[in-house]
């Protein structure tokens, strides 16, 4: 019951990185604070889009479209946005 009451208050959702660098599966997302918000499913850097992207899982309060958050990167806070999915139409 603990697990799906996690999974229920996390939505997958998709990312685009803002700064220099590429997301990788299992690294944390935060909060400008810090704080671990969600995780990365899957991220590559889009050879149709030329820019890095990633998909998510992250708590519902930060879901909106265009919301900043960060990537955490070799324990360097990277910044990224939301993204509505798919990244092609």
């Amino acid at each position: 019951m603990e697990k799906k009451q996690s999974i229920l208050q996390r939505k997958l959702v998709g990312l685009q990185l803002i700064e220099k660098g590429i997301p990788r599966k299992g690294y944390q997302v935060c909060n400008s604070y810090g704080d671990e918000i969600g995780i990365v499913t899957s991220g590559t850097l889009s050879p149709t889009l030329s820019i890095a992207i990633a998909m998510a899982y992250i708590t519902i309060e930060y879901i909106k479209i265009d919301t900043k958050v960060f990537v955490k990167i070799r324990n360097k806070l990277v910044e990224a946005k939301i993204v509505s999915l798919p990244f092609v139409e």
